[in-house]
């Protein structure tokens, strides 16, 4: 709590964005890591998830912070291939993960692609409701503009829907909502509120979450 009380208002909004989408629970490391950036969500979390920024844009204690972790990432892995690389569980592990790590680069180039998107996502249509989680705020601007008509949308975070499925063995549908862009309004009324895809989510149980 003791950080908590010495962050300003707009400062705490930022954080609790910025656990929402990321999931990261460590209140202390989410604190400097945001500090690095100078409180910056967008550059904070296109940091978090691995993506490229320039050198410019990085103040000089995460660029030497970051070189530092990327230097024992390397002696790490070094030091693993040495131990690992003949041996036939570091070899199944290899090949058990490889599918994970693809995936994993995915995501990254993916968030890399639309940061102007994710930064209305985590802080939705009315910054000041910081009691809202994202998925709450996606719910009332959809509603607001086109109407009632439209899956259950889950009104937790993230990180909460994932924690849900996982206990009841569904499938979640993730929607990134982007308001600026033009075929928003097209992709809410012909998609989202059509009769086809809300009984495809209702006869299969799946869980829709949308950020907005």
């Amino acid at each position: 709590m003791e950080y908590l009380d010495s962050l300003t208002d707009n400062q705490r909004e930022i954080l609790e964005s910025f656990q929402n989408l990321s999931g990261e629970d460590d209140l202390e490391k989410t604190i400097k890591l945001l500090q690095r950036f100078n409180w910056d969500l967008e550059k904070t979390y296109q940091y978090y998830v691995g993506g490229e920024l320039n050198e410019e844009d990085i103040p000089a204690a995460a660029t030497s912070s970051r070189d530092n972790e990327r230097r024992n990432i390397r002696r790490q892995r070094s030091s693993n291939n040495v131990n690992n690389n003949d041996h036939p569980i570091g070899k199944l592990l290899e090949l058990i993960f490889s599918p994970v790590r693809v995936a994993l680069s995915i995501l990254k180039y993916i968030f890399n692609l639309f940061p102007d998107s994710f930064r209305k996502l985590i802080e939705g249509p009315d910054s000041r409701d910081v009691k809202s989680t994202c998925a709450e705020k996606f719910i009332k601007y959809f509603e607001s503009n086109f109407g009632n008509k439209h899956p259950k949308f889950y009104r937790g975070t993230y990180k909460q829907a994932l924690l849900d499925i996982k206990d009841n063995y569904q499938f979640l549908i993730v929607v990134i909502n982007s308001p600026e862009h033009d075929d928003t309004p097209e992709f809410c009324r012909n998609v989202l509120a059509s009769d086809t895809f809300i009984n495809y989510v209702n006869e299969n149980n799946m869980v829709v979450w949308g950020g907005s």
